[in-house]
């Protein structure tokens, strides 16, 4: 499979998710990309050991899905 046919793969895919979900495609997106970019970094043999994340993704990725806004993070 050539690197532009599973781009759109993955495209197509979250766009089925977003549209099971009701959660905006662009939300799906940027978590998807903050894990695959997480998981490229700890697998690195020299980056895995110097790297050292916290829970705040934890955090983003919930309000990013739940389409919760900003504003109203500090009371959650």
């Amino acid at each position: 499979m050539s690197k532009k046919a599973k781009g759109e793969s993955i495209r197509q895919k979250l766009k089925s998710l977003s549209a099971k979900s009701g959660v905006l495609y662009y939300n799906i997106e940027t978590v998807f990309l903050i894990e695959r970019l997480l998981t490229r970094l700890l697998t690195d043999k020299e980056l895995s050991k110097r790297l050292v994340f916290k829970g705040g993704f934890s955090v983003f990725k919930s309000t990013i899905l739940l389409d919760i806004p900003w504003t109203l993070m500090p009371y959650l």
